[in-house]
């Protein structure tokens, strides 16, 4: 294991921009909102052509969700139930629930976890039996890269390190972030402190490299993940964001900067895939392309410019969030 640095010039950003609907309130949507709102909504319609699949755009009803805490119980609903093993690229596989899983990544040196489930139930019942599938082994386990510091993501380290010996990384905000009465009782406890990422740092572990990038506003330590892999021996550069636009406004605008500088970095580093632990549809996309006759596109490698145009897209609905929550509180 090496640890580097990247020179990160800007402010910090995120992709996923799938969002629910509820009403506005009763108040008149902002006209700065409204612009923004639009622009996500061009966006969506282009990006689903091109992709050939749904891209929703968020719209005013956003404003009006519960917060991330309070609304823990809906996301995942069966947080017990694995979803089979699936292979993502080369020697990277996706395993875990439907809802939220992990990243398992093989390299020279052992394997890679990005994230760890909500627990010690999931290591036990979904992990290990999905790594007996795939003929892994957890005792080659040497690096658990946790985005962020919420239970479905770092709720299963600390058992994984106590287990196997493991070394896990957060970045300090998300040590420090504390569980509170409103978290879902499945999480797992916070992982005891260990290794620390930081903003820009480069990690190499045998022969893969990680590139972590600070994108605070789903939570104050939030890390995307830029790594290369390879789809059929073809290289591709992916970036994993893994975390929703908050609604509190001195939250959702540390969203909408940190867009702004992962729109940069992810140019820079030429990132062509999005991934991230909220799998959602995507599941299903990579189940169909494992049956796919061979020369089948992936589904996941959509292009720089696509990538690009769906990280402008999470801006503009985290900059009509901003104004509508603005709007909402006078």
């Amino acid at each position: 294991m090496k640890r580097g640095s990247m020179s990160v010039a800007v402010a910090a950003g995120l992709l996923a921009a799938v969002l629910p609907a509820i009403a506005f309130g009763q108040k008149s949507v902002p006209v700065d909102a409204q612009v923004h709102l639009d622009a996500a909504k061009t966006l969506a319609a282009k990006l689903t052509a091109k992709l050939n699949r749904p891209i929703r755009a968020c719209n005013a009803s956003m404003a009006d969700r519960p917060t991330l805490d309070e609304r823990d119980g809906p996301i995942v609903k069966d947080r017990m139930t694995g979803t089979a093993p699936l292979k993502v690229f080369d020697d990277v596989y996706y395993v875990g629930l439907p809802g939220v899983g992990t990243y398992v990544i093989k390299t020279s040196e052992g394997l890679v976890l990005i994230d760890s489930l909500y627990n010690k139930a999931n290591i036990q019942n979904i992990l290990i039996p999905s790594f007996k599938t795939l003929g892994l082994d957890p005792k080659d386990i040497k690096h658990i890269f946790i985005t962020h510091g919420h239970g479905d993501h770092d709720g299963g380290a600390q058992y994984l390190r106590d287990t196997y010996g493991a070394h896990v990384y957060l970045s300090d905000e998300d040590y420090a972030l504390p569980r509170n009465k409103n978290n879902s009782p499945d999480w797992g406890p916070k992982p005891t402190r260990d290794q620390v990422l930081k903003d820009g740092e480069v990690l190499k572990v045998g022969d893969r490299t990680f590139t972590f990038v600070k994108v605070p506003g789903h939570t104050p330590g939030m890390m995307a993940i830029i790594f290369p892999v390879t789809v059929d021996g073809v290289p591709h550069i992916a970036a994993n964001w893994t975390g929703g636009l908050p609604n509190q406004v001195k939250a959702a605008q540390a969203f909408a900067d940190s867009v702004a500088k992962f729109k940069m970095v992810t140019a820079k580093a030429h990132a062509d895939i999005a991934i991230s632990d909220h799998a959602g549809s995507d599941l299903k996309l990579l189940a169909d392309y494992a049956k796919a006759p061979p020369g089948t596109k992936h589904p996941l490698v959509i292009g720089e410019e696509n990538y690009q145009d769906l990280l402008t897209l999470s801006g503009e609905c985290a900059n009509a969030m901003v104004s509508l929550l603005k709007a909402k509180a006078k």
